[in-house]
């Protein structure tokens, strides 16, 4: 587990990241997860959410949402000293100076140096009434004589269903209405987020801009780490260029196109090699580059511009569309681009749909109930999934 002594000399962190992933680490607690799997879980939230890299550590969220505010509410501060507690090293226990904070902030001890005892964790469960899942036997039970007669009986009968009415999942419409408040109220990080993919727009600019996007899709084509490898490794990436390729013979072409693909860690690299290097024919059959973009540019509408997309090898439904969302075209801002992340967030909602267009205009109407473009929501899914998913 993380030790963090240092904390204070961190950079300065965004609260409400934070907040974010404090109220996922928090979720999990209360499905149960602790210790080092519940760590694990929140440091890969911290990575799928794009938060700054001090998130990584779980501990950091603690330290930046109840140590180092003041104004922290109590149930802030209870919820913070026990998932401190979860990931505190071994080593220090209840006396990580993070988990003293809380217990302060949350009025359980008169000073944050103060330490931190069983007792004073207990005081704690007990204020935010949290059932303790690390084994049966220290679970309280509570037992009480009643009189044996009707009135009883329907009180106690009554009294559990509103207990068990607490446990009955949102139905898909109160999730749709919570994913609707939530994208009315975006993070700040999700708003930069938006600006920094609305930036890509300039990427039309590129004279190679179809070269480039066939790599780009190729790379994220079946996992994301051949565009960690291929787009964002310079070195490779420089290997492959249409001026650099231009330079070879077609044998020499396709071998060049293998290795790469192989050492950027491209899945199916041999197929995608064969699909760049027909696709690098077939651009200089339809005049280079230059034509290329500009016939690509000139096709009017969504459908002409995804079945331009669709005449270079490897290039489906999918990748057509997406090279030009990724490029936030102003043809597609209106569009989605349903794919298995979107799946799943719709499994989470509760909706299935039994074709792509049914499934994209349910998300449309959902981006215009909360005051967004299409494509906005496209990309806020895309990037938020997991954080999406736990607001529901």
């Amino acid at each position: 587990m993380i030790c963090s002594e240092n904390l204070r000399r961190e950079e300065p962190m965004s609260r409400g990241a934070a907040k974010r992933q404090f109220d996922y680490s928090w979720s999990l607690y209360q499905k149960g997860l602790r210790g080092e799997s519940l760590e694990s879980k929140v440091k890969q939230f911290a990575r799928d959410e794009h938060l700054p890299k001090v998130f990584v550590p779980a501990m950091h969220c603690i330290a930046a949402l109840v140590r180092d505010n003041a104004s922290v509410s109590q149930e802030d501060a209870l919820k913070g000293m026990l998932l401190a507690i979860e990931f505190s090293p071994t080593s220090k226990g209840l006396q990580h100076h993070v988990i003293r904070s809380c217990a302060y902030r949350a009025g359980l001890t008169t000073s944050p140096r103060s330490g931190v005892s069983h007792a004073i964790v207990d005081k704690g469960k007990e204020l935010l009434r949290v059932k303790n899942f690390r084994s049966s036997a220290t679970r309280p039970t509570f037992r009480r004589s009643l009189p044996q007669h009707a009135d009883n009986c329907r009180t106690r009968k009554a009294a559990k269903e509103n207990d068990d009415s607490r446990s009955i999942p949102p139905t898909t419409d109160r999730k749709r209405r919570r994913l609707i408040t939530v994208l009315r109220n975006l993070t700040p990080e999700m708003k930069t987020k938006l600006k920094q993919e609305k930036a890509k727009e300039k990427e039309l600019d590129r004279p190679d801009f179809i070269w480039h996007f066939i790599l780009q899709s190729f790379s994220t084509m079946g996992n994301s780490r051949g565009y960690r490898g291929l787009i964002l490794d310079k070195e490779n990436y420089s290997k492959v260029t249409f001026g650099v390729l231009s330079r070879l013979g077609r044998n020499d072409r396709l071998e060049r196109l293998n290795r790469v693909f192989s050492t950027a860690s491209l899945r199916m690299a041999a197929r995608k090699a064969e699909w760049a290097s027909m696709n690098y024919d077939l651009i200089i059959a339809m005049g280079g580059l230059g034509k290329v973009r500009q016939a690509a540019l000139s096709q009017q509408g969504t459908q002409a511009k995804i079945a331009f997309m669709k005449k270079f090898h490897g290039i489906g439904d999918k990748y057509a569309r997406n090279i030009w969302m990724d490029v936030y075209h102003p043809d597609f801002r209106n569009s989605i681009a349903v794919d298995e992340r979107i799946k799943k967030i719709s499994s989470g909602l509760g909706y299935s749909f039994s074709n792509y267009r049914d499934h994209e205009d349910f998300y449309l109407e959902i981006a215009k109930e909360a005051g967004l473009e299409g494509w906005e929501l496209d990309r806020l899914m895309y990037n938020f999934q997991s954080y999406l998913l736990n607001s529901l």
